[in-house]
């Protein structure tokens, strides 16, 4: 069986998107683990919101989703060292009842106090590498074998034709 080239690039894709999942469930689950155990618990205010797309919102008319499909992330204003910082949160809190001005639990590391994440958003990220790093390990490892077994399949062939000759 010869591979022609759109094979092979095809595969490729799917092998490196394959990849791709399960590096990106290894350092989400990496970066959890690390901020659950090695981050510094405080209390913060919210103080404004951040969207994920460039238009404007007001997220305090009371509506929480957005029509264009944004996201809020809060930014908190906490304490450290006598320093007051204001931090985007990694996550959106869409769905989570809080407005400017509430106290929130945060975490956030300590050699990068920029990396700032709501306490309550902590199991949703385990889930969401927990995810992709099972997807990743499913779908590299079909790929994997798949491929294996073509290559495999080729030489096998190409070893009797040439037997053959």
């Amino acid at each position: 069986m010869k591979f022609g080239f759109w094979y092979i690039v095809l595969y490729l894709f799917f092998l490196t998107m394959a990849v791709a999942a399960l590096a990106g469930g290894i350092s989400v689950l990496y970066k959890t683990f690390d901020l659950k155990y090695n981050g510094v618990y405080a209390t913060a205010t919210i103080t404004d919101w951040r969207t994920s797309s460039t238009s404007l919102h007001d997220r305090n008319n009371g509506s929480t989703v957005t029509n264009d499909g944004s996201s809020y992330f809060p930014i908190v204003t906490f304490e450290i060292n006598k320093r007051k910082l204001s931090v985007a949160t990694r996550s959106a809190a869409d769905n989570d009842p809080v407005a400017i001005g509430d106290n929130v639990g945060i975490v956030y590391r300590k050699s990068d106090p920029y990396y700032v994440e709501l306490q309550q958003h902590i199991s949703g990220s385990f889930i969401a590498g927990g995810v992709c790093l099972f997807i990743g390990l499913i779908f590299t490892s079909i790929i994997g074998i798949f491929g294996y077994k073509a290559w495999k399949n080729r030489s096998l062939k190409q070893g009797t034709s040439d037997q053959l000759n």
